[in-house]
């Protein structure tokens, strides 16, 4: 398995940054039909071939993703356009 950790800062109130995530995971399930759910301020998603969790708190987030082997092969790409979508979503990441 590949893993694909982020960490960085975002701009926003965590009421607003957890609203952005909903959005996001809307998405998710519509575009990739990855199936997600809430507990607390952690979103987690998976589908056959990736699993993760999106951490929110009040100034920062953690996106951790497991990519099986198919995925893994994908890696560059996919964390390349996570990060795009991070800033899209997110504000680009505070210094």
């Amino acid at each position: 398995m590949s893993r694909i950790a982020i960490r960085r800062g975002h701009g926003m109130t965590l009421q607003k940054a957890k609203a952005a995530a909903a959005r996001v995971a809307a998405e998710l399930h519509s575009d990739y039909e990855l199936t997600t759910s809430w507990s607390g301020n952690t979103l987690s998603f998976e589908k056959v071939g990736l699993a993760g969790t999106l951490r929110l708190s009040a100034n920062a987030l953690e996106l951790d993703l497991e990519l099986g082997f198919m995925f893994a092969l994908l890696r560059p790409q996919i964390e390349a356009r996570l990060l795009e979508e991070l800033d899209r979503v997110f504000g680009e990441s505070p210094c």
